[in-house]
């Protein structure tokens, strides 16, 4: 008898969140996408090769089966669905050993690396309690798939599978001990011997050092698990490297020098990178395919000597003699320093739930259709993010997780949605509605903790969608002393104010100071609803606002903001509901919400200017006043 087969694997935000490097992130990432591989070529290995069982992923024909398993930049959603004949507790058990073995076989290739001894027997209990693996099944015969019944079984099935998803598994722990915890994820046992560690007061400390990271990949004070260990060491070597947050914070200055790129400034970064101790620079680099010309495989983290100092304390001295080489550097190319912020985006496709019930009333074969979109989609993504300079972290069906440069983040975040929405156009809802795609955006500095910076992002995408309707994008900045401010609007709207007010702050058309003089105009100027003359201060509000915002300042305050600008300023400020949002009232606008955009844009604009120059118009002005 045949049914309808649903497989989860997991866990899978927490694992993949529990990372301090990006690396680890990444790996964390591919492993899952790797057990997801292995499931799905189980249940066609024992359909004979038939593909075509397959429902999520929905996949052509064997050989693209074969193409998308062994490239890693294609991942594999964790929730796998299929058109079974095979009795379901054999192949669930079926599937089980091949995920088990797969995960084996990644776990013994990443421990047969590590030159120290270790807690091997703990570390492998761990990793082999990491998998969460559910099935659940349904029958369903050719009768029911010609009789319309999908609909009604997928929705049982749904419904199974959250129950199994609920119900927990309570087995004793077999690894516990009164041991050290990791330091990553604070919960499993540390399985590096605490006698390894290095003592600061010890004589050999930097070779104590040195020791223990060419042994197990570890820092002086970090702790690590079983699991830990394999995220840090599987598939370990060049083809594993992965951009650091703080490389690709330095991308808009590193675009700049490769354009401005001359002998003497090459000699001058050749002379510094000399005087960095060799092992720090052997760690410090990208991989091959992000090589570029001036800075070929270094990672842009030897631009933040705060960064170095704090990875590699073991070469203070050497670290802080070779800052002034880079302090020279900086001089000769004359154009600042890095920008320490980046972009964390995460993005999620709406209505999707809704799609596929809608479809599953026409049968499998729009379930497989709409597989194959999401799947098209999730291939096309990798090229986006790279062409925007980025990196991605995975890119399952309609949910996305990458690391990009504050210079091209919304170029990019806008190419993603657009892109969902063109690949899905034909597949809608009950209400005749295609899924969009919500998009967070977490601008966050390098050195947060990799863990919290997720955390942040996934807490942008969550803003997004919040927003009525959805198909939106929300920007949350957290700086780094304490200030932080969000924007979310809708698709076509919150983003396109965005790039004019982008384009605005380049060209040196806002006066200095003017957000948080708008914040405070909005503080000062706020009562409640009930109030007799409220409605006279809003007025008086949106005047001052304005005032605020036409003073003189370009060319050094000589020449006026060009009319059009004015005349879309006063649009802006004249609203009362819609692109900027609004109080609970809906008649009060909030000018904090546009002064948290034009703080936004403020840094997108900044990241521009690091990266491509100012414009010629703006150069005078913003040597005679700061900006916003």
């Amino acid at each position: 008898m045949s049914h309808v087969f649903m497989v989860h694997i997991g866990p899978v935000q927490g694992f993949i969140a529990s990372a301090r490097r990006t690396r680890d992130l990444w790996f964390g990432s591919w492993l899952l996408s790797a057990l997801a591989k292995a499931a799905v070529q189980e249940i066609v290995a024992q359909h004979n090769g038939a593909v075509e069982r397959l429902i999520f992923p929905a996949l052509e024909n064997t050989k693209q089966l074969q193409e998308q398993i062994s490239d890693a930049d294609i991942s594999f959603p964790n929730k796998i669905v299929a058109w079974i004949h095979k009795p379901p507790a054999e192949l669930g058990q079926a599937v089980r050993d091949r995920i088990h073995a797969r995960l084996n076989e990644i776990r013994d290739a990443a421990y047969s690396k590590i030159e120290g001894d270790f807690n091997k027997r703990i570390a492998e209990q761990q990793v082999a309690d990491l998998v969460e693996y559910f099935w659940v099944a349904v029958p369903f015969t050719e009768s029911d798939e010609q009789n319309g019944r999908y609909a009604e079984k997928r929705k049982r099935l749904e419904a199974l599978m959250a129950a199994r998803k609920n119900t927990r598994d309570f087995d004793p722990v077999s690894w516990g001990d009164n041991i050290q915890k990791s330091s990553i994820s604070g919960q499993l046992e540390s399985v590096i011997p605490e006698a390894t560690y290095p003592r600061r007061n010890s004589p050999t400390y930097e070779q104590d050092v040195d020791e223990l990271f060419n042994k197990y990949g570890a820092g002086p004070a970090e702790r690590l698990s079983g699991v830990d260990l394999l995220k840090r060491h599987g598939m370990r070597g060049d083809e594993s490297r992965f951009l650091s947050t703080s490389h690709v914070a330095a991308l808009p200055f590193m675009q700049r020098v490769i354009g401005m790129s001359t002998p003497e400034l090459q000699q001058s970064w050749d002379v510094y990178a000399e005087q960095v101790p060799k092992k720090v620079c052997d760690s410090e680099q990208v991989p091959v395919d992000f090589a570029q010309s001036f800075f070929a495989r270094t990672d842009g983290g030897l631009l933040f000597m705060e960064r170095l100092i704090g990875n590699h304390p073991e070469y203070q001295p050497e670290l802080e003699t070779a800052q002034k080489k880079l302090q020279a550097f900086f001089q000769k190319v004359g154009i600042g320093q890095p920008d320490p912020y980046y972009a964390i985006v995460h993005a999620d496709g709406d209505r999707m739930g809704a799609v596929i019930d809608t479809l599953a009333k026409d049968g499998i074969k729009k379930h497989r259709e709409l597989s194959e979109a999401l799947n098209t989609f999730a291939q096309q993504v990798h090229g986006m993010v790279r062409k925007h300079g980025g990196a991605l972290i995975y890119a399952g069906g309609d949910d996305v997780l990458a690391f990009v440069p504050l210079h091209t983040v919304l170029d990019c975040v806008q190419e993603l949605s657009r892109t969902f929405c063109e690949q899905l156009s034909e597949f809608k809802d009950e209400h005749k509605q295609s899924p969009t795609l919500s998009v967070g955006v977490a601008i966050v500095h390098h050195l947060v903790p990799l863990t919290d910076a997720v955390e942040l992002a996934r807490k942008a995408e969550q803003l997004a969608k919040g927003v009525k309707d959805k198909n939106a994008l929300a920007i949350i900045v957290s700086k780094r002393g304490g200030g932080a401010y969000e924007v979310k609007g809708k698709w076509g709207e919150v983003d396109e104010q965005l790039q004019n007010f982008i384009h605005w702050h380049r060209e040196g058309y806002f006066p200095q100071g003017a957000a948080h003089e708008l914040k405070a105009l909005d503080l000062r100027l706020s009562v409640d609803p009930s109030y007799s003359e409220y409605e006279v201060l809003q007025k008086v509000k949106r005047s001052d606002a304005l005032r605020i915002l036409k003073r003189k300042r370009v060319s050094g305050g000589e020449k006026a903001v060009p009319e059009n600008v004015i005349t879309e300023l006063q649009k802006i400020i004249e609203k009362t509901d819609g692109l900027l949002g609004t109080s609970k009232d809906s008649h009060a606008f909030s000018l904090t919400i546009l002064a948290d955009m034009l703080l936004v844009a403020k840094m997108l604009a900044k990241a521009q200017n690091m990266a491509l120059g100012e414009p010629p118009q703006a150069v005078s002005a913003s040597k005679s006043e700061v900006t916003i």
